[in-house]
């Protein structure tokens, strides 16, 4: 067990590369508890990138990526679902969650003899531009529907508002 190839213990940079912020919630415990997973993932692969992990921490984040993004988007759905039903907005969330997961599954299977840190990269960005994009906006998003629906207003008036905060 060679020290070099070990990632660094928790902590090891001082501070974390990504920082859970109050900014990064919906208001939703279960969800930002799973986006918390996320961002925890994100600083173990920019400590694995970092320290030039092997091929084998390579092999457990894209096993921990893919296990995190089944559980959550199933934990999304039993949120989301209820309060959209059959609504474009949740529709376009689920084709972009099934997007993700064949992102990750290309990525993994173009790795072959690639080096190393450049597939730790390419999977970095693409996580990301998933906090950025789709946690930031998209999910933020529909939890304000959730949030406005809870309030008694109904699936448009919620989505009118959620626009409105979002802009």
């Amino acid at each position: 067990d060679d020290p070099e190839q070990r990632p660094p213990p928790e902590g090891a940079f001082g501070e974390e590369v990504f920082v859970w912020t109050q900014r990064l919630e919906t208001g939703i415990e279960q969800i930002d508890a799973e986006h918390r997973k996320l961002v925890v993932l994100l600083n173990r692969l920019a400590a694995h990138l970092a320290h030039r992990a092997d091929a084998d921490a390579l092999d457990e984040v894209f096993a921990e990526l893919t296990s995190y993004a089944e559980v959550h988007f199933r934990s999304e759905v039993a949120v989301w679902g209820p309060v959209f039903g059959d609504d474009i907005w949740f529709q376009r969330h689920r084709a972009v969650h099934k997007s993700f997961l064949s992102q990750v599954e290309r990525i993994k299977l173009a790795q072959g003899n690639r080096p190393l840190e450049d597939v730790m990269d390419q999977v970095l960005k693409l996580l990301i531009r998933w906090l950025a994009q789709h946690i930031l906006d998209d999910d933020m998003r529909l939890a304000k529907v959730v949030h406005a629906c809870q309030d008694g207003l109904t699936i448009e008036e919620a989505k009118c508002r959620a626009e409105e905060e979002m802009s």
